[in-house]
């Protein structure tokens, strides 16, 4: 890796932070609304490798004199051929030179998306924002970057069974509108679950949930569906009874995918989208009482930790926010997405 130089010119040149300077590169990263910055980013630091980030993946701006960080980008490779981008943000009392932070930040997301299209397979850089952080908008959108959508943080408590859930055992149901709902594992043969016998088929119920999609359409032909999948799987800890395959004429037309993730006491909903024959059906209603009385069900085994069901789902998809208002969910907080492809032509559809 090529480190940095001392840049004396005025258009900010940005490139891997030395690893002298990676705690202070930190220290512009971590939340500046608050507490010790410094300890922070120590803390950062230390705990890195722990957390799977590599610290060689920081990009940024030196001051003039080469001692000082001016702005700095942090990536973190995800499942899914996708990488996490985090910004340097302004300083409090804010940015002394809103133009040169501005030119800085573009550089260093340059330098990292630069890095990552010629030296790692990531095809898929993204970054979430605050919606009240325009310095982060500004320089995403700078930087080539596709805004996606505003995704609302939404989260339902889980205290105890309630009327009208399905309770255990959770088994392949048949609904009066011919569709029936089948958990993964019934789509493997074998006595022990076979991711491969599943692909293919969790693969066509996300094609297929695709079309005129209101959760972030923007990224439909920006990423293929096995890389979308993978990132699916690798949230929390992966059990296949709590994906569920939804099926009209043996078609799989839609899915809802379900994590358990007992370090936060969380069921968290990953994905759940239906193809258009299957909207409008009250599909989707029965998936999430399915996910619920699962989650109600995990909360009840020694010692599995079930405080909360969470989701996000993009602000337009207003069909989807009736649906969980009505199952109790409200709002946490809100993000903003973006996106950039680094090879677009490799890219198949998918979301």
């Amino acid at each position: 890796m090529r480190h940095f130089q001392p840049n004396p010119s005025s258009t900010p040149q940005a490139l891997p932070i030395p690893p002298w300077l990676r705690v202070a590169a930190l220290g512009r990263i971590v939340s500046q609304l608050g507490g010790d910055t410094r300890a922070a980013a120590e803390r950062l630091a230390e705990n890195a490798a722990s957390f799977g980030i590599d610290l060689r993946l920081l990009f940024g701006v030196l001051s003039p004199n080469g001692r000082q960080v001016e702005e700095a980008v942090l990536g973190v490779i995800a499942p899914g051929r996708a990488a996490m981008l985090f910004l340097s943000e302004p300083p409090r009392g804010g940015d002394r030179d809103a133009t040169r932070a501005l030119a800085g930040r573009v550089a260093s997301l340059h330098a990292a998306c630069q890095h990552f299209s010629s030296q790692t397979d990531v095809r898929l850089v993204q970054s979430l924002h605050r919606p009240e952080e325009t310095w982060a908008s500004e320089a995403l959108q700078a930087a080539g970057f596709l805004p996606v959508g505003t995704l609302d943080y939404l989260a339902r408590t889980i205290r105890s069974f309630e009327p009208g859930l399905p309770r255990p055992p959770f088994v392949a149901q048949t609904l009066d509108s011919g569709v029936t709902l089948k958990p993964l594992t019934a789509f493997s043969p074998a006595a022990t679950f076979r991711w491969e016998h599943c692909e293919s088929t969790l693969i066509a119920a996300l094609d297929a949930s695709y079309q005129d999609t209101l959760d972030c359409p923007e990224l439909c032909g920006l990423r293929e569906t096995r890389d979308a999948l993978a990132a699916h799987r690798a949230t929390g800890h992966f059990d296949p009874s709590l994906w569920w395959i939804a099926e009209l004429d043996g078609r799989p037309e839609g899915c809802m995918l379900l994590s358990l993730s007992p370090e936060q006491g969380v069921v968290e909903l990953v994905y759940v989208g239906l193809s258009p024959a299957l909207r409008g059906k009250r599909v989707g209603s029965r998936l999430l009482a399915l996910g619920l009385g699962q989650a109600f069900a995990r909360s009840r085994e020694p010692g599995v930790r079930v405080d909360a069901m969470t989701c996000a789902v993009d602000q337009r998809n207003t069909p989807a926010l009736r649906l969980y208002e009505r199952a109790g969910f409200t709002r946490v907080s809100a993000r903003c997405a973006a996106v950039r492809a680094l090879r677009p032509q490799a890219l198949a559809s998918g979301n």
